[in-house]
């Protein structure tokens, strides 16, 4: 099993190309593990967010308050994702669909 082939059958396959994503400027990263970094991202900031403010949200004055601002902006950082443009071309915007990703995950 060659690391640069994926396999669909036995008689055919797929080669990937070898490109990295450059985010930051200055961290390359294979396109394939682009989700599961941010998404574990997110999961780190969502249990930091859970535990700061999970008593703000139970206990405090303002929890329906808190409620509404929370997930309207969680549904706007989700809405987001649509004004993002498309296309193989736009490698300069691989950030924002990261950080999107670890908004909307931590505010959803």
């Amino acid at each position: 099993f060659r690391s640069d082939r994926l396999f669909t059958n036995a008689n055919t396959h797929v080669s990937l190309p070898n490109r990295r994503v450059n985010l930051f400027g200055s961290v390359a990263i294979n396109p394939v593990a682009y989700a599961s970094l941010f998404i574990s991202f997110s999961v780190i900031f969502q249990a930091f967010s859970f535990v700061t403010f999970g008593a703000h949200a139970d206990y405090g004055a303002y929890r329906l308050a808190l409620l509404r601002i929370i997930a309207i902006l969680g549904a706007l950082s989700t809405m987001a994702f649509a004004l993002i443009p498309g296309g193989n071309d736009n490698h300069r915007y691989w950030e924002i669909p990261g950080l999107l990703t670890i908004v909307s995950n931590v505010l959803f």
